[in-house]
């Protein structure tokens, strides 16, 4: 019997000390493993650091040259945006009162084109202003003037108003947005004075889209359903009015207010009357209640009426001119810094002798089989 149970654990007692065994080798090759790639970066940081060594050694000895150069590239440049033609920036915004924004955008491309080219005639001619004004100008850009605040609240606004469980992000609404026929636009003119910025040079670019027939015959037809809306709410108003009287006069004889002059509690028609007759009462003030609202739609349609009299309305004149970075001092620092990596890998490769290795290995012989 305890031969039959001896021969029974033998196999478990080898299964377990297998598993230890390739448990052990496992551990043992993992070792072995980190002790390696412990060895290959403390190789791979002292070769870096043999490097570094040689970079700052080519620099020491060459110092004196990559220095030079690099102050002559920093005085080049300096003095070149000293001496270049200054290029000033000035803005004005515009509100658009009917949908302008392709007509707007296009003749602000164009005038910028003709600015490239120089074409101060034709510039004079479009914008009606004298060709010496023309000439000064460099060039003309247009952006509507929306901050990033305004597009996430208009982008919320329109995610809470559609009814869809397809929701868009704020980068796919911003390509959707119709910017150009955005209400307020801001319109940048580059010049080479600061003295072309006054209030008549804006007041041209404004009367530049008045003269244009299709937005007149426009502006007119709005003018016409506008004043027509006025002319209907006023005739409502006044018929408003004269029923409001008969009213009070019916009040008034109602509470035979004419026999009692001194009686307030009776004669104070306009206020709510705390008795039985609380209903005979309501109507004049539903009526007043209705003239309220026709006056203040009249008074916004008059407000409309006023912005709509012109195509283009000027909401903000130039602002005080600004000097532009020119190419100069835009790019010195990075010329610089240019320089200086160019001259370190010249006399890096001059170091390592790259040029005498391509020398003698960069031969189409050593592309035969059994070159050496």
């Amino acid at each position: 019997m305890n031969k039959e149970k001896q021969n029974d654990n033998a196999p478990e007692e080898v299964d377990l000390g297998q598993l230890f065994s390739l448990i052990e080798r496992l551990f043992k090759r993992l070792g072995e493993f980190i002790v390696k790639v412990f060895k290959f970066l403390l190789l791979l940081i002292e070769k870096l650091g043999v490097l570094l060594l040689i970079i700052l050694n080519v620099f020491k000895r060459n110092f004196i040259k990559i220095t030079a150069l690099c102050a002559v590239v920093f005085v080049f440049f300096t003095l070149m945006n000293k001496y270049s033609d200054k290029e000033y920036k000035s803005n004005m915004i515009v509100s658009q009162n009917f949908h302008t924004g392709r007509l707007l955008y296009t003749t602000i491309s164009r005038l910028d084109g003709l600015a490239k080219m120089n074409d101060s005639l034709a510039i004079s001619k479009g914008l009606n202003i004298p060709i010496e004004t023309a000439s000064k100008i460099k060039g003309f850009r247009i952006e509507s003037f929306m901050n990033q605040n305004q597009l996430e609240r208009n982008y919320y606004e329109h995610i809470s108003s559609i009814d869809t469980l397809k929701k868009i992000s704020v980068k796919e609404y911003e390509s959707q947005i119709d910017f150009e026929n955005f209400p307020s636009q801001n319109i940048s003119i580059f010049a080479e004075t600061t003295d072309i910025f006054d209030s008549n040079f804006s007041d041209q670019i404004i009367k530049t889209f008045e003269s244009n027939t299709y937005y007149n015959e426009e502006r007119l037809k709005t003018i016409d359903i506008i004043n027509n809306k006025i002319a209907v709410y006023e005739s409502m108003l006044e018929k408003s009015e004269n029923l409001q009287d008969e009213y009070v006069g019916l009040l008034k004889s109602y509470y035979n207010a004419s026999a009692n002059p001194n009686d307030l509690s009776k004669t104070n028609l306009n206020l709510n009357l705390n008795n039985t007759k609380e209903k005979v009462n309501t109507k004049e003030y539903d009526l007043l209640d209705t003239q309220k609202n026709i006056k203040l739609e009249i008074a916004t349609l008059k407000a409309k009426l006023e912005n709509n009299k012109s195509i283009l309305r000027l909401q903000k004149g130039f602002s005080e001119a600004i000097l532009v970075d020119n190419f100069y001092k835009e790019n010195k620092k990075l010329f610089v810094m240019m320089t200086f990596i160019i001259l370190m890998l010249f006399y890096l490769i001059k170091e390592f002798d790259f040029i005498g290795f391509i020398n003698r290995y960069g031969k189409k012989e050593k592309l035969s089989i059994g070159s050496k």
